[in-house]
């Protein structure tokens, strides 16, 4: 999904120049990719609480070219089935139907995305996606699920995914009749991130919005001594010669809760940039000194932006349909169907 950023950047500034403007990936495998462009409000927005389904000017592609990386080969593949295969590899088959169903609408909604705005790179040349999560998709076939898990297992997991696509055949979510690109995150616990504190892009779907999930979901606690984390802050160029006491002063986070900068021996870093050099799961954290360590504490995974899996099966287990749910991560968004 972070091949998409820049395009996400260069259609926020074209699109600023037009009139009437105002305001499209995982912790688990892909935090979900929604159109991260800002663009102006057109008669199809559609209440956050309330979306919209209505036929699209044009139907969407039916199928894609998809690298598969781990087999180095090229597959074509429908739209279905390819959105079954990521979201077997997403969410767990224990999930709430309902999350299910809005995991495979936002996973739809960025595959139609990717397919629209190629990237000019060397990872698949020859096809529309790839299956290497870090840059496109995450991937699992029946075929990976019964290599891993057995048949009997495979068979009761994967049924469950192919329920939960072909209840929201051709679905998708779009923006100014465009499908958007549906980022998504394994946990954010309080309030998901907005797009601009990550990618610097001001997107109306990607906004900071309440999220129901536990604090307890993905906390992690990782332990530095002094001489591991000098080691890991000193080529960032901070001078460690201070007692490790004093090393962290001031942080200063934003309004979702996250680090947005932190201080460390005088040297202030930004909160992505500790997230990345600490190989901690999210920006949502608290560094504390006990017994000569360095203790650092995580709540959530993922890069926060967009729809939070673990969010969307709570609100499923209080009862919200996957409507509700894609409308609470993605305000501003129109669901749409080729079959409406």
């Amino acid at each position: 999904m972070k091949r998409y950023l820049q395009t996400l950047v260069f259609f926020v500034v074209a699109t600023a120049i037009l009139p009437m403007i105002l305001g499209t990936a995982t912790g688990r495998g892909n935090d979900v990719s929604i159109t991260d462009e800002s663009e102006k409000m057109t008669e199809n927005e559609s209440s956050p609480s309330k979306p919209q389904t209505s036929a699209p000017e044009q139907p969407p592609r039916d199928t894609f070219r998809v690298y598969v990386v781990s087999d180095d080969v090229t597959l074509t593949l429908s739209l279905e089935e390819l959105t079954t295969r990521v979201l077997y590899a997403e969410m767990p088959a224990s999930f709430e139907l309902e999350a299910l169903k809005a995991q495979a609408v936002a996973i739809r909604s960025y595959i139609l995305y990717a397919a629209a705005h190629p990237q000019d790179d060397e990872r698949h040349p020859q096809a529309d996606i790839c299956t290497d999560y870090s840059h496109c998709v995450a991937y699992r076939s029946y075929e990976d699920a019964v290599e891993a898990y057995g048949v009997v297992t495979a068979d009761d997991t994967y049924c469950v995914m192919v329920d939960a696509v072909a209840a929201t055949k051709g679905e998708y979510i779009t923006y100014n009749s465009e499908p958007i690109n549906a980022v998504f995150h394994a946990a954010s616990a309080g309030r998901t991130e907005s797009c601009k504190n990550i990618w610097g892009a001001d997107v109306p779907y990607l906004q900071s919005v309440e999220t129901p999930e536990s604090d307890d979901v993905y906390r992690e606690k990782k332990a530095f001594l002094p001489s591991e984390l000098k080691s890991l802050v000193e080529p960032l160029g901070v001078n460690t010669s201070y007692n490790p006491q004093s090393w962290f002063t001031e942080t200063v986070r934003n309004d979702s809760g996250r680090v947005d900068s932190v201080t460390i021996c005088g040297t202030t870093l930004s909160g992505k940039t500790v997230r990345s050099v600490l190989g901690l799961r999210s920006t949502n954290f608290s560094v504390e000194f006990v017994d000569g360590y360095f203790v650092v504490t995580t709540v959530g995974y993922g890069h926060g932006v967009g729809l939070s899996q673990e969010g969307a099966n709570t609100l499923a287990q209080n009862g919200a349909d996957y409507h509700t749910i894609l409308a609470h991560y993605y305000p501003c968004g129109c669901i749409m169907s080729p079959t409406a």
